[in-house]
């Protein structure tokens, strides 16, 4: 089916969705963070005390929350984050269809976090040859071109075929001439009387021949 061959987005492009949609996050989580910090310099650090999970504060664990909450939301709605639909890119299964909606939540969560460790699930993509990256094998996604789909050559009209299928013939007639080639027309339902009917000679007693038309 090369109509519906679709075109699989490199590492390249990719990597450039993911820096846009890094710089988008960056300049909206600082928003959010912004009375927090004016909070914790007033004298109420509780959303920014190191001691909430591990070394990170509680509003640590907000911007990361709310981070993967729009990269599930835009691409299980949408398709694509924003920094995808920069590069007009488009997250789908395999088979074509919208990722399910724990699928999504698995790869951009687990599945970014796996191949964030030394960005060799990212690199992925650069050696495969269906241009996946691991987090895209583990959900069984892949990243398109949106919109963008690969065509094979146009199916021959009736015209071409019929023009294709057009042989020339020749016709021998008596006396050791040829006819022009011409091309071959569709037998009529009614032959023309006497038109390239061959000439049958009969042997008579007498040593005459009598000819005629069969």
């Amino acid at each position: 089916m090369p109509d519906t061959e679709i075109t699989r987005a490199g590492f390249g492009p990719r990597a450039a969705a993911f820096i846009v949609d890094e710089l988008l996050l960056l300049i909206a989580l600082s928003i959010v963070r912004l009375p927090f910090l004016v909070a914790s310099a007033l004298g109420s650090g509780v959303m920014t005390a190191r001691s909430f999970l591990f070394d990170h504060s509680a509003l640590d664990v907000l911007c990361w929350v709310l981070s993967r909450v729009y990269l599930v939301l835009m691409t299980y709605l949408c398709g694509a984050t924003l920094g995808k639909k920069v590069m007009r890119l488009r997250v789908e299964s395999e088979e074509g269809d919208r990722p399910r909606l724990i699928d999504v939540i698995y790869r951009e969560t687990v599945g970014r976090f796996l191949s964030s460790i030394f960005c060799v699930g990212y690199l992925m993509a650069l050696a495969d040859r269906k241009k996946r990256a691991f987090h895209d094998y583990l959900c069984d996604t892949r990243v398109v071109y949106d919109g963008v789909r690969l065509r094979g050559p146009a199916p021959a009209s009736s015209e071409a075929l019929s023009a294709d299928s057009t042989q020339r013939i020749e016709w021998s007639v008596p006396g050791g001439e040829r006819e022009r080639p011409r091309e071959q027309e569709p037998a009529s339902a009614e032959a023309l009387p006497g038109e390239n009917v061959p000439r049958i000679e009969w042997s008579v007693p007498g040593g005459e021949r009598d000819t005629s038309c069969s």
